[in-house]
């Protein structure tokens, strides 16, 4: 059983891990396993599976449930092992958020429901019902970006009071003054963490007093990423400084097309994967990945 008292704080770099697939379209449970022990070499705190960068909408449950089996085999303790359960279905979110925690994930990535356009009740409401239904961690994700759905920090405020499960907040609507708001709520609730939805943003979201980040770019470049948060956290901005500037050019590679294309595209270059999609994802035409080489030649990746 999870004590919401004892659940580990959201803390550090977390890499919101790609899924890599076979030219036939299933999962190349290989290369898999690959990434994620480079990962671990370079330290990172976690891994969240399964979300937007995992391309979560085109996996099957039984997809997650292996992919979250496989990481429990590799990833050491204390590291993190989030996985979207998310829904813009709630009742089909609460099914998640249970084969979630049989699966024995850490905590669960909860993305706002999309397409619905929801009100902050009816928000209020969805977060409820999957926190009432198991005792498992939840992340809320917010990046109204992707959802058209923005969870307003009253609402955030409001299931921390009756949800004690809820354990952090990956916030892509990184404004200094949402961000100052929903700081305070770690006030009355210190094992709330807020973390940066936002790989260019990671500096500004710890300076302000943010526990990390859950990030793509960290596929790629796991110990830039490292580096600028170990520097933020010994409040060493002389050094974090440059390398938030060099993580700012590389996050414009990452995000240049749709995320998870230029990652997946960036780590077969190295070697690593493939860049094999499922629709409706695909892969960059090959004047376009001719492009992204260059560009992460000329700052010294490649």
């Amino acid at each position: 059983m999870h004590n919401p008292e004892q659940q580990p704080a959201l803390t550090g770099v977390i890499t919101a891990q790609v899924t890599p697939f076979n030219q036939d379209g299933t999962i190349d449970f290989g290369g898999f396993e690959r990434l994620l022990k480079r990962q671990i070499d370079a330290g990172v705190h976690g891994f969240a599976l399964c979300g937007s960068t995992g391309e979560a909408s085109s996996l099957s449950l039984e997809e997650r449930l292996e992919l979250v089996s496989r990481a429990k085999a590799l990833v050491p303790a204390p590291c993190h092992i989030i996985v979207g359960a998310g829904h813009n279905n709630t009742a089909e979110a609460v099914a998640l958020q249970k084969a979630m925690e049989r699966s024995g994930a850490t905590a669960t990535l909860q993305v706002t429901p999309w397409y619905n356009k929801p009100t902050q009740e009816g928000l209020y409401r969805h977060y409820r019902a999957i926190a009432d239904s198991s005792e498992l961690p939840i992340i809320i994700y917010n990046v109204p970006s992707r959802t058209c759905s923005d969870i307003q920090p009253e609402t955030v405020a409001r299931l921390l009071k009756s949800c004690p499960n809820i354990c952090g907040l990956k916030e892509s609507n990184l404004e200094t003054a949402r961000v100052q708001k929903l700081l305070t709520f770690r006030e009355e609730h210190p094992r709330f963490s807020i973390v940066s939805g936002e790989d260019h943003l990671l500096f500004s979201l710890m300076a302000l007093g943010g526990q990390g980040i859950i990030a793509t770019s960290s596929n790629f470049a796991p110990k830039l990423m490292l580096d600028l948060y170990n520097a933020l956290h010994a409040n060493d901005l002389v050094s974090a400084r440059p390398l938030a500037w060099r993580l700012s050019r590389l996050a414009e590679c990452m995000f240049w097309r749709t995320n998870p294309i230029p990652s997946k595209t960036a780590l077969s270059f190295l070697g690593l994967i493939e860049a094999n999609f499922r629709l409706p994802l695909c892969a960059m035409s090959e004047e376009e990945a001719t492009q992204l080489k260059a560009r992460l030649t000329a700052e010294g990746w490649l």
